[in-house]
């Protein structure tokens, strides 16, 4: 089961999220996450979070429509994202998509990002989408392939102290290369063929510029 989170950042294309709405099993917002499905007339699931971002009277309105409302303390030690991502993990879902992950407050992208980190830690499939990039991280070992044309850009990004990868079918291709976290060597390379990499050690976050990008070696299926 495949769920959809819409978080408090974002929404610059209304195209690709309302999407991203249709092609879910289940859609649950994060507190202003809301916002975005509300001025659309599309109601979550649920709405999760302590509700400093999403009005009153909008809740209500999402309660009245049948959503599941759950209440959490202002004063917490989770974000409403990382909440909404634990109800799905309860409710079942197996994959995880982040939307409106991005933009906003940056520390909350940084939150984001742990968040993908999390759920590859405990082997699930979290990413965050949008219209330009597309992330997700993966811990050793791992081996994907890539969907997206010719010419995309694609940035590997260690969150360990080294990654040890091996980038086949990209403009700048690496043999069981150590990514240190401290250095920029695995940003801004391309595909030019069929992309594919495999995480030998440690973790790595990539990012495909490609909304679209599945990491599973096909586009994701949109409604």
């Amino acid at each position: 089961m495949a769920t959809a989170i819409f978080a408090n950042g974002d929404y610059e294309d209304d195209e690709f999220y309302l999407r991203r709405f249709d092609a879910a099993d289940r859609v649950i917002a994060a507190d202003g996450g809301l916002a975005f499905l509300h001025r659309h007339g599309r109601w979550p699931e649920a709405v999760i979070g302590d509700f400093d971002s999403a009005p009153a009277e909008m809740v209500a309105a999402a309660r009245a429509a049948g959503v599941a409302v759950v209440t959490r303390p202002v004063r917490k030690d989770q974000t409403d994202t990382e909440l909404a991502v634990a109800l799905a993990v309860e409710q079942g879902a197996h994959e995880i998509e982040l939307l409106g992950a991005l933009g906003g407050a940056p520390d909350h992208v940084f939150g984001h990002i742990a968040v993908l980190r999390n759920l590859a830690q405990r082997g699930r499939v979290g990413r965050i989408a949008s219209p330009g990039v597309a992330m997700r991280v993966f811990w050793s070992p791992a081996a994907v392939t890539l969907a997206s044309p010719v010419g995309t850009r694609v940035s590997f990004v260690a969150l360990s102290p080294t990654a040890v990868a091996t980038l086949r079918g990209f403009e700048y291709e690496i043999t069981n290369a150590p990514l240190a976290a401290e250095v920029c060597l695995g940003l801004s390379n391309a595909v030019a063929g069929e992309a594919r990499f495999e995480v030998k050690a440690g973790v790595l976050l990539v990012l495909v510029f490609n909304g679209d990008e599945g990491f599973s070696g096909a586009p994701r299926v949109s409604a």
